[in-house]
């Protein structure tokens, strides 16, 4: 008798073995800076993505905040299986074989290359490597949002219970400076195992090969009954959602973090101590690591911890190096504050400039500028505007067409002009330093036509100004040099 029910036993776990043609997602990384997986099929482990043969960190203090950036790549033109890459690792579980059948990923690269990639594996601990034969040749995006798509399908993979290595390979940079980065890395295939109750998992994860609920990652009740074999029984299983690498603006953003729903009661734990919010949510605007414990009943459990990132909005500063006034040559440079990590959009009276992204501009019309530079993580700061006022008496462009005395002026400067015609009324004065920055705001009382005022500058420091004196719709202007 107890032969018949081994023999039945044996025959009702061939029935739920797994076919070998079964479409499955083995692996998953999305784009986690620091590599690991977003996804494992449970009845295999995998390590972490690495660098290897001469690849190397992004270092410098560039890491973009999606995907794994490499840099140091070979600049040969053609592929071969010891050059620079990145490698994944894949170990099915004991009584587990896979194939692989096909293996995609987006990517993108800085300006300096590597301009091609391809894909290899190894079923032999790294002694030979078979490519795909296919390259791809990834957008120029480095840390922005824009990928290419490659997909390898992969024939003759042979059906294999060891470790399956993956390689990335990304070549022929213009230098080693040339990033390189990976995000989505997917790994599809055929699964073979003994699985007698069907949930997917092999004996070797599987706690209860009797019962389909109950299985790694399964829900657990508590009820005396280990669901998820994972050694517990009745527990309660909390997560935070978003996941992932959070960044907020420099104290400027918030963002709400959600635990699971549908239990009794909640605690929420900034840096492993106990914050007085007791909801299914929180919303931060701080930097910590986050954890929520729920408790039903019972039970309770504690969530993995979720870091929120505060990373710093960019400087905002801009510069007029020529002036504000389109006196000399008709234009003048503006410029913005500058980090190779920095974009820019160039705005004039409250509208975007088409084209004007570079962090200085050559402006040649008049108008109200500034310029939103913000970061590769997404925040953003407006310079001041600064008035780009034309230099004209009339309908003639002239640098001196309002008289200043002296110049060189140490405490007082006189100015006048006679504006052509004989009309009383009050106009408007300004002086601006050679950063834009206006330093002096007064009214202007033009009698018959005429304007003549002494201006007090002894709190002005050392430099060179312009003045600019609006009647009407004309403007006229003057350039001094304060020196004391």
């Amino acid at each position: 008798m107890k032969h018949f029910k081994l023999l039945l036993a044996l025959i009702c776990a061939s029935l739920f073995t797994v076919n070998v043609n079964a479409q499955l997602q083995l692996y998953s990384y999305t784009n986690q800076v620091d590599g690991y997986a977003h996804y494992v099929n449970p009845n295999m482990v995998a390590d972490k993505l690495r660098r290897v043969k001469g690849a190397k960190g992004a270092g410098g203090g560039v890491v973009c905040p999606i995907g794994f950036t490499s840099k140091a790549f070979s600049i040969v033109d053609d592929y071969a299986s010891d050059l620079p890459s990145v490698v994944g690792k894949i170990t099915p579980n004991p009584g587990v074989s896979i194939q692989l059948t096909k293996i995609s990923t987006e990517m993108r690269i800085s300006s300096t290359g590597p301009i091609y990639v391809r894909l290899a594996y190894s079923v032999d601990l790294g002694v030979t490597w078979i490519d795909a034969g296919v390259d791809y040749a990834p957008v120029i995006a480095d840390c922005g949002d824009a990928s290419t798509y490659g997909e390898w399908n992969i024939t003759g993979f042979p059906l294999t219970s060891g470790i399956v290595y993956i390689r990335v390979y990304a070549f022929n940079a213009i230098n080693e400076f040339g990033r390189f980065t990976i995000t989505n890395l997917n790994a599809d295939g055929n699964l073979n195992m003994v699985d007698a109750d069907g949930d997917g998992y092999g004996e070797y994860v599987d706690c209860d090969e009797t019962n389909p609920d109950i299985h790694p990652g399964a829900t657990e009740y508590c009820n005396d009954i280990d669901e998820d074999c994972n050694g517990i029984a009745d527990e309660v299983f909390v997560a935070i959602t978003p996941t992932g690498d959070i960044y907020l603006c420099n104290n400027e953003e918030t963002v709400t973090l959600y635990g699971t729903e549908g239990y009794d009661s909640y605690v929420w734990y900034k840096n492993g101590n106990p914050i007085p919010v007791y909801t299914s949510s929180i919303t931060v605007s701080n930097p910590g690591y986050y954890q929520v414990e729920a408790t039903q009943g019972l039970c309770s459990a504690l969530s993995a911890v979720q870091a929120v990132a505060v990373t710093e909005s960019p400087f905002a500063n801009i510069y007029s190096p020529d002036g504000l006034a389109l006196c000399v040559t008709g234009s003048l440079k503006l410029k913005a504050s500058f980090d190779e990590l920095y974009n820019w959009q160039w705005f004039r009276d409250g509208s975007p400039i088409a084209g004007e992204t570079d962090y200085k501009i050559l402006v040649t019309i008049p108008g109200t500028y500034y310029c939103e530079v913000s970061t590769v993580f997404g925040c953003a700061r407006n310079t001041a505007e600064v008035v780009v006022t034309p230099c004209r008496d009339g309908d003639n462009l002239n640098l001196s067409n309002m008289t200043a005395y002296p110049n060189p002026a140490t405490n007082t400067v006189s100015f006048n002009i006679n504006t052509g015609n004989s009309s009383s009324n009050m106009g408007q004065f300004f002086i601006f330093n050679m950063n834009g920055q206006q330093v002096v705001s007064l009214p202007a009382n033009i009698a018959n036509g005429v304007f003549n005022s002494e201006i007090n500058i002894s709190e002005l420091p050392n430099g060179i100004y312009n003045a600019l004196l609006i009647n009407g719709g004309v403007q006229f202007t003057s350039r001094f040099t304060v020196s004391k």
